[in-house]
């Protein structure tokens, strides 16, 4: 002890611990004393073990010295208190060595059971691995028994097909389609076949696949069968009710009949609908099921035809015997469209219209067969047709009104009738511009005048301003005027090319006889007042290309062609090649020809004629004067005389004419402008010139009876 407490006495050494209790001691003894746990005290197992190590070896230490020291008379309160705190103590020891060895046995035997946990644990990770590993099996192969059952069956289905397709195998029909297990069928033998085309491997695939296609084309074809059926049916039907009504109407109106023949194909048949149904659905997939369902397009296009063909026929005949042709085509289209609309709205109801699989190729021949109909009628009667105004309303009609009809009943089918109206249009067309050039050939290019058409100036009186025109003039704009809106642009130029150029002809022919019977000037009037009535007139066409190419043969170098020919020993006249003199020695000239400029320089020469003839009468005096100054200069007196003879002949040669002019010049007022100006300007030039003549070049001023000549010339009006 001395030892252990640095060599002091067992006195000194309880004195400061067992006369006065360390407070730690003292808590430490408290602490063994069987007291009731406080709620604050949460040890845990290990740290309460590690607390009771701790006391044992404190009282091992305490203990010895504690007993060693002698109870003595007189000792304190605490020091009593002290020792039964000791004896409690030691009691607590005792007893807390016994729960030290129970804590230490339990702990040894929860760390056995912890071993044997972990070995359970182990085991049971093992067996369920096990477990899921056999379930896994399990599923795998109950997967492979479902596979293998499906896969048994495209087998039977092969054996089916085979039995389908045997000699003795009863005959699939009409009857034999209308069930459901018919329909499951060929959709099973459709599955089989996608099973075995996928497994190029199997060693009778092949053969296989042959058999399958083999049963499902006969298999379609029984639906197609039956749904050609079913149509046949149907039209017998249309036909019954359609003959009941005819009966019933007479020569009346037909469209309740052809409205209860239509019901007849939108009835239900539900049959009929699904035999369709299937084989649209297999539309686009082989040519073979293709054909399958065109075959059926095919009978429903001509079932249809026989039916509304003969009904169509008959009503667009009888309007086109009663009314004039225009009308009869709008009645006759109107009519049509109301019944492509029906039709289409029953090729709705039964076939599909869009896709692959769409019936609208087939649909269109039966619209062409019945708007054929329209054609085939109405075109004998285009042909015959000689008025152009009725060619006129005839295209109007088949361009305007019967498109715009039927965009607004039905725009389907307008965008597939266009190429059937385009025919009848063109065929219009066609006349229109026979008749055109027929009229332009008979009526301008031919054309005779009457003396009563040549009485000018006579004909200006007349109050209507186209009765002072040339028969010509009146035709050329009364044509173009009919075929503008007609006739496509191109086709138009060429026309008006054509009309424009025989009319100036005309006005040229009708000039020079003019000319004979009246006077030059008339006839340069007249040549004046109808060319530029013409190019007014025409100036809606403005824009129009009026250039033409006139191609025409050569034959300039064929007589050296000749003469080469027979003087060569390696050419014949019967040799068709480039060996040939005779063809080599025939060109082609190609001319660009303007009948547009064409008119305006017999315009402008016309007028240049006529200012040239007023000015030749008018300043006769003054020009004659004036050719004679240079061989013997005149007096004043010689002037004023000519001037005033020159003045006589304005008063009575160029104001009568100036009436005239403005007669013909009515209803143009800038042509009088223009003919007149360039009048007066020459007059002016005439009296200038012949000024000069007089002063021999010399700045002197222009003589009185000049000067007042000039101011009458300028006062004419």
């Amino acid at each position: 002890i001395n030892a252990e407490y640095g060599g002091s006495d067992l006195g000194s050494m309880w004195e400061p611990r067992c006369g006065a209790v360390d407070p730690a001691h003292h808590a430490a003894i408290q602490a063994l004393t069987p007291a009731a746990p406080s709620e604050n005290d949460t040890t845990s197992l290990d740290s309460s073990r590690l607390l009771l190590e701790d006391l044992i070896q404190w009282h091992r230490r305490a203990a010895p010295r504690l007993s060693a020291c002698p109870v003595q008379a007189g000792d304190s309160e605490l020091e009593a208190r002290s020792r039964d705190l000791l004896r409690e103590a030691s009691a607590a020891y005792t007893e807390c060595a016994g729960v030290h060895t129970e804590l230490s046995g339990i702990c040894n035997e929860l760390h056995r059971l912890l071993e044997v946990h972990g070995e359970v644990a182990l085991k049971s990770e093992r067996l369920r691995t096990a477990c899921e590993q056999r379930s896994q099996e399990q599923l795998s192969k109950s997967e492979w028994l479902s596979e293998l059952q499906q896969n048994l069956v495209h087998w039977k289905q092969v054996e089916s097909a085979k039995k389908l397709m045997a000699k003795d195998s009863r005959k699939v029909g009409p009857k034999t389609v209308c069930t459901e297990e018919f329909i499951h069928g060929i959709q099973q033998m459709e599955e089989s076949r996608v099973y075995f085309e996928g497994r190029a491997e199997m060693e009778q695939g092949k053969a296989y696949l042959l058999v399958l296609d083999q049963a499902i084309l006969r298999c379609l074809g029984a639906l197609r069968d039956h749904g050609v059926h079913q149509l046949l049916q149907c039209k017998q039907r249309a036909a019954e009710v359609l003959a009941e009504a005819q009966r019933a109407a007479g020569t009346g109106d037909m469209r309740a009949g052809e409205v209860a023949a239509a019901s007849q194909f939108r009835a239900e048949n539900k049959w009929l609908a699904r035999s369709i149904s299937e084989l649209e659905a297999r539309a686009g997939q082989k040519d073979s099921h293709d054909k399958l369902l065109k075959e059926v397009h095919g009978t429903y296009v001509k079932v249809r035809r026989e039916l509304v063909q003969p009904v169509a026929r008959e009503y667009v005949c009888k309007v086109c015997r009663e009314q004039q042709l225009p009308d009869a085509l709008l009645e006759c289209s109107a009519y049509l469209a109301r019944m492509s609309a029906d039709e289409f709205e029953i090729v709705g109801a039964i076939f599909r219209t869009d896709g692959a699989a769409s019936v609208l190729s087939s649909f269109l021949r039966l619209l062409e067969a019945m708007w054929d109909v329209l054609h085939d009628t109405a075109r004998p009667i285009i042909i015959a047709q000689v008025d152009l105004d009725a060619l006129c309303r005839v295209l109007e009609v088949l361009t305007l009104e019967v498109p715009e009809l039927l965009e607004h009943m039905h725009p389907t089918v307008c965008t597939l009738l266009t190429p059937v109206l385009d025919r009848l249009a063109q065929d219009a067309q066609e006349r229109l511009i026979y008749r055109a050039q027929s009229f332009m050939v008979a009526k301008i290019g031919s054309f005779y005048p009457l003396p009563a058409h040549l009485q000018y100036p006579a004909l200006l009186d007349n109050p209507d301003i186209k009765d002072t025109w040339y028969p010509t003039l009146v035709c050329t704009l009364d044509l173009l005027s009919k075929v503008w809106r007609c006739l496509k642009k191109e086709i138009f130029e060429g026309l008006a090319q054509e009309a424009i150029s025989l009319c100036i002809q005309s006005f040229v022919t009708a000039a020079k006889t003019i000319s004979r019977q009246s006077t030059k000037l008339d006839s340069e009037l007249f040549l004046i007042k109808h060319l530029n009535t013409l190019r007014e007139q025409t100036l809606p066409f403005e824009g129009l290309d009026y250039e033409m190419n006139d191609v025409a043969l050569d034959f300039k170098s064929l007589q050296h062609g000749l003469a080469k020919l027979f003087t060569s020993q390696g050419s014949s006249l019967f040799t068709w090649g480039t060996g040939n003199l005779f063809l080599q020695s025939v060109r082609t000239k190609q001319t660009t020809y303007n009948p547009k400029q064409q008119l305006e320089t017999k315009l402008r020469e016309a007028c240049e004629r006529f200012i040239l003839l007023v000015t030749e009468e008018v300043g006769a005096p003054l020009i004659e004067l004036s050719s004679k100054i240079q061989n013997n200069p005149p007096s004043q007196e010689e002037v004023d005389g000519v001037v005033a003879k020159a003045n006589k002949q304005l008063n009575n040669f160029l104001v009568p004419l100036v009436q005239k002019i403005k007669k013909y010049c009515e209803g143009t007022p800038n042509l009088l402008g223009t003919v007149l100006g360039p009048i007066k300007q020459s007059l002016v030039q005439v009296v200038e010139r012949l000024h000069s003549d007089i002063t021999s070049g010399q700045d002197v001023p222009m003589c009185a009876s000049l000067q007042n000549h000039l101011a009458l010339a300028q006062a004419i009006s």
